[in-house]
């Protein structure tokens, strides 16, 4: 189970919202596997309650998602978590924040098509996997997803967008940007990718953590073949754009620092946690710099082996090998 705030998880740019020109990765045909997504709108059941006995009934009726997500089971006595539900659907900013989820989420088709899509070739690959049940819910911006092999929870509050009348607080700007509607799908894919990604745990090296991230970022790209790459790793456009300019410089100050093998918590987190920019490279160069690095890696590598299967590649726990196999020695660009 996954659950989380999105805290995932340059110099001159252009605009480019598309997926890389680059990438040719062959996908299987999957127009013959049947996926059934259904997104169940709890957040309709739950403002048309009228009184604290139909919130005991929903939640009744939605044990799982009670204790999942609500933690019902936490709560001494049923009527606290009652209470409190009702006090949230009769806040008046709350009903405000309900009726933009119900204008911009009116349709779900887009969303659950990119679901159905990437389940798909998620049971190509993986014929076990059994698509979790997606629910929908308003939750007056206390958690945005969780995300378990059985459901999937989005609190559409959380992804409204700039245009919103309220927003979640206490959020930088540069995560609260990939708070959108389009962000939702690739952000739970990306999530739902640790099931599938190992790891040698003994590692503790920069380049096992920046493959890690990078063979996340694969799994969610390959299926996903539609969405923009900056959505992905949520970088905007024009980052995307300078980064792609700039690999070089990126991968030199890797080499000239000696920072693949480094194992300093410290330094660490300068590359791959989430900062407004890496200073370090240069003030325009965003932050979570590493996780981007590793996936070029980690697509270098898939490039160079063709015949890797994707859960092949998702259970490689050798970082040096993926690094080494990759061959990685991107070009300058003028």
């Amino acid at each position: 189970m996954i659950r989380l705030l999105l805290l995932f998880l340059f110099l001159p740019f252009a605009f480019s919202a598309c997926k890389n020109s680059q990438d040719d990765i062959q996908r299987p045909d999957v127009s013959d596997i049947k996926v059934n997504v259904d997104i169940i709108r709890l957040e309709q059941e739950l403002f048309s309650a009228k009184s604290k006995s139909e919130i005991n009934v929903f939640l009744q009726e939605n044990e799982s998602f009670a204790e999942n997500f609500l933690n019902a089971d936490q709560f001494p006595h049923d009527s606290i978590l009652v209470n409190q539900l009702y006090a949230l659907v009769n806040n008046p900013s709350l009903d405000t924040v309900y009726r933009e989820t119900q204008e911009t989420f009116a349709d779900m088709k887009r969303i659950e098509q990119e679901f159905e899509t990437a389940f798909k070739y998620i049971s190509y690959y993986y014929p076990e996997f059994k698509a979790p049940q997606i629910y929908t819910v308003v939750t007056g911006f206390s958690s945005d997803l969780y995300v378990s092999e059985e459901m999937i929870i989005i609190g559409l509050d959380y992804f409204l967008g700039p245009e919103a009348t309220y927003r979640p607080v206490g959020i930088p700007n540069y995560i609260l940007r990939r708070y959108t509607p389009n962000h939702i799908v690739p952000t739970c894919i990306l999530l739902l990718s640790q099931r599938f990604n190992h790891s040698d745990q003994q590692d503790k090296s920069m380049l096992a953590d920046m493959i890690y991230y990078g063979k996340s970022y694969f799994f969610t790209d390959f299926v996903l073949p539609t969405v923009p790459d900056s959505l992905i790793i949520g970088y905007t456009p024009e980052e995307m754009a300078g980064l792609e300019v700039n690999e070089h410089l990126v991968w030199t100050h890797f080499l000239q620092n000696e920072l693949l093998y480094e194992t300093s918590h410290i330094i660490k987190t300068k590359y791959l946690d989430e900062r407004p920019a890496t200073v370090e490279i240069g003030n325009k160069a965003p932050g979570r710099i590493g996780t981007w690095l590793g996936w070029q890696i980690v697509k270098e590598y898939k490039e160079k082996n063709e015949e890797l299967s994707l859960p092949e590649l998702m259970a490689e726990t050798g970082a040096r090998k993926i690094l080494e196999g990759a061959k990685y020695r991107p070009e300058k660009k003028q």
